[in-house]
Formats: C-alpha cells, structure tokens, sequence
C-alpha cells in the first residue's frame, strides 16, 4: 500500500508542478498533498530515479521536463480522448436516503453524470463504515475501478481513507467547524449560509426593525450569526428543539418562540422544514398578525411547500443545482488531469414574500399589545 501509494504522489506532483518546474519544500508539499515527510521523500525519490527531477541542496528541487516516449507518466499536454467516461463512487449514509431534499440532490447528480459521459455507483454506507473509515476499496464498493468520489456527510474516516487514493473528490456541505479543509485535497461545495443570513438580516434593518427574535436549534449557531447583525440592530436567540428528519414538527418550538416574543418587530427562522413552519403556525394561533405586528423570513429549500402557498418571506436553495454542481466540479478535475482543493458556492435565491412589512415604532408597538391583550 505505502509503495503505490508514493508512486501515485510522484506521479501527482509531476502533474501538478511540470509546468511550473520548480518545487516547494518537502514542508509545503507535504502540506498540500496530506503527506508525511517520508512519504514526500519517497515520491521525490522516485521521480529523481526515473530522470524527472534534479535536486540541489541551495536551489532546491526542479522538475526535468524530457519526451514523453521516456517518461512513465502522462505528458499535462497531451489531450485526453474526445469521448471519455469516468467511473464515480457517490457516498451517502442511509439517513440521508430517507430525506426528499437529498433525493433532489441526488436527482441532480445523476442528470449531470449522464450530461458528462459519467458512470455513477451510488454506495450507501452504514455507521460502521463512515465512522471507522475503511482500508481498502473492496471494503466500500466493488467491481468497479473508481476515478474519483462525492462524499455528501461528515466522515474524517472516511475523508482520510479517500485522500489517500489520490483521486478528485468534491465534499458536500461541511459545516463550518470542519477547518483547514483547503490544506487538503478536496473541493467543498456548499450554500453561502452566512450570506443568505446576512441578506436577510440586511432586508429587515432596511424595512426599520430594531428588534429581531432567532430561533436556534444549534447552540454553535448563535456565535456567528452575531458577526452578521447590521449596525444598530439588537437580536435575540431562543433555543428550540430541531428533529434530524426535518419533515417532522417539533410544535415546543413555536410555543418557546411565542413565549420569548417581548417587543421584538421581526423573526428570523434559520431553518427551514416542518418545525419552521411549526412556529409560524403558533404564530397565528396566537392571534399575532403578520406583517403587522411581526415581520418574519425563513431559510428555506425546495420543498418547503407551504412556504409558498403561505408566500412566506424566505431564501430558497436548490439541493438539485448542489447535485449538478458537486459532479460539474468533480468532472472539471477528471478532464483538467489535475486535483482541486477549496470552496465552491451554490446558488440560492431571495423570496420577497408577504410576510414583511416595516416596523412597528415602540409607541405603536406598545398600544397594539394593549389593544390585542384586552381582546384576549
């Protein structure tokens, strides 16, 4: 394993660096490619004993560039056939088949392989694999000769065991705790959620709100929504409870939410699903009128289908475009010959909706809730 693995490296760095000759430090290439430093040595050695590489103690390690007749590994300009299909394993847990919003986005992967000219095993793994990670191919997929991977959870078993192959692979979604993913050789594809928070925290401060309640199912969440808050805007956080399957309502959320309602004009709901629409439920049931008395926006996805019916305010995210673009940025690196590392934003869009309006001042703030608790 350790000697194919070095001669993959060597082959890799001479891919990544022919063009440019001159290598960085072992330090700065073990960096980059994930690799120890006997592991860098030995791959420099072996391109040194194939006549690729010139070393020199004060000027460092350059690469020779010679015919392509006398070298074992593939000329950068030599084109790849017109007509190429790659073989892709796409990796998911069974908890994630069960959610619609995957579904779509596996929709979404599969229309683009077809698009590419790409071969794509799907591989549902149990907790037993993506915890532990795996040792050898065999032990995840079979029959098949994988050019590269998606990997749409959270697994640093199983991101080590693929880092080690060598191969492109694009991560879905990683949620910000994940550091330091641009040190390793995978590409990120995600929504820009501190941007669609930002947007809307923007909207509401424009229409006067002073005053925004945020429910907070993640106790992390609250620390950096805070550095989005515009100027001159106080907001508050409430903490619910949040089901994993996100199509069942939690109905605890929406009474906390109407209990921490104080003179708060506007509600930010960073989630979306049944218990969002849970708490605008309770909302109503309450006899709070909106917009009127309360503005509220929600983060929501595609099949959030109520948030249309109601024309709630909201960001609305496609899982399908994140299927399409995982597969586009993995096919990218496929047909380029060389691996990516970094983010790529999907897209998302601004639903205006009917739900915002401007803020109440505290004056009318005051005698609406007058007004509403002698009606009560």
């Amino acid at each position: 394993m350790k000697s194919q693995l070095f001669k993959k490296l060597a082959e890799q760095i001479y891919a990544d660096y022919v063009d440019v000759r001159k290598l960085p430090g072992e330090r700065r290439l073990g960096e980059r490619y994930v690799a120890s430093r006997a592991t860098i040595r030995a791959a420099l050695q072996e391109l040194q004993n194939n006549g690729r590489l010139s070393s020199d103690p004060r000027r460092g390690h350059t690469l020779i560039a010679t015919a392509p007749s006398v070298t074992p590994f593939p000329a950068k300009e030599t084109p790849p056939p017109e007509r190429r299909s790659w073989n892709v394993v796409l990796f998911c847990s069974r908890r994630l088949v069960e959610d619609q919003a995957f579904l779509d986005f596996l929709g979404g992967a599969i229309h683009s392989a077809g698009m590419n000219g790409v071969n794509l095993l799907i591989r549902e793994l149990d907790e037993r694999h993506y915890v532990a990670g795996a040792e050898s191919p065999e032990q995840l997929y079979s029959g098949v000769e994988a050019d590269g991977y998606i990997l749409t959870f959270l697994s640093e078993g199983l991101r080590q065991f693929l880092e080690r192959q060598l191969k492109p692979c694009v991560a879905l979604g990683m949620p910000y705790r994940v550091g330091e993913l641009e040190k390793r050789r995978f590409l990120r594809v995600f929504l820009p959620q501190r941007e669609k928070l930002k947007t809307l925290f923007t909207r509401l401060a424009e229409l006067g709100h002073r005053r925004i309640l945020v429910p907070c199912g993640n106790e992390d969440l609250g620390g950096y929504v805070r550095e989005l808050i515009p100027a001159g805007v106080k907001a508050d956080f409430v903490g619910v409870p949040l089901n994993s399957d996100s199509s069942i309502p939690r109905p605890e959320a929406g009474d906390r939410v109407v209990a921490a309602l104080e003179d708060h004009t506007a509600l930010l709901v960073p989630f979306g699903g049944a218990t969002a629409l849970e708490i605008y439920r309770r909302l109503l049931l309450a006899g709070i009128e909106i917009p009127k008395r309360l503005s509220v926006v929600i983060d929501s996805g595609r099949f959030d289908y109520f948030v249309k019916v109601f024309r709630i305010a909201s960001v609305y995210s496609s899982s399908r475009e994140e299927g399409m673009m995982c597969m586009e940025a993995l096919v990218g690196q496929l047909r380029n010959g060389f691996l990516e590392f970094g983010n790529r934003f999907t897209q998302y869009s601004y639903v205006e909706g009917e739900t915002l309006g401007p803020a109440m001042t505290p004056a009318e703030l005051r005698r609406y809730d007058r007004r509403r608790q002698d009606l009560s």
